[in-house]
């Protein structure tokens, strides 16, 4: 017997079967992770008078978490750390699914 009327046995294996094949196939998809140090407003004019050693202050704070985009969708946020040789991020909180889901619609 099934929890679901007019649904027999077959037809919700069937269902399940897909649904894990498509789950197995979206686990091999890349996506493209980035992390947002911060961002400003400057005048076209600043901005072409950069040079070499210039600093460019931005909005967010020193010891704010930063932001994590996977595809451009807040996926959480972090800190920096040395991996080896290499920049890492630390997650420090994760954007719960709904969350994700919303901030990858606008994406």
């Amino acid at each position: 017997m099934t929890d679901q009327p007019g649904k027999t046995e077959s037809v919700l294996a069937a269902e399940a079967g897909a649904t894990n094949i498509s789950t197995k196939l979206l686990e091999r998809i890349s996506v493209r992770v980035s992390v947002e140090l911060g961002s400003t407003t400057m005048r076209l004019r600043d901005l072409l008078a950069l040079e070499e050693g210039g600093v460019v202050e931005l909005a967010s704070n020193f010891d704010e978490p930063l932001s994590i985009y996977a595809n451009g969708a807040l996926l959480g946020r972090g800190e920096v750390v040395k991996s080896g040789d290499r920049f890492g991020i630390r997650f420090t909180e994760i954007s719960d699914a709904e969350e994700r889901l919303r901030s990858s619609e606008g994406a």
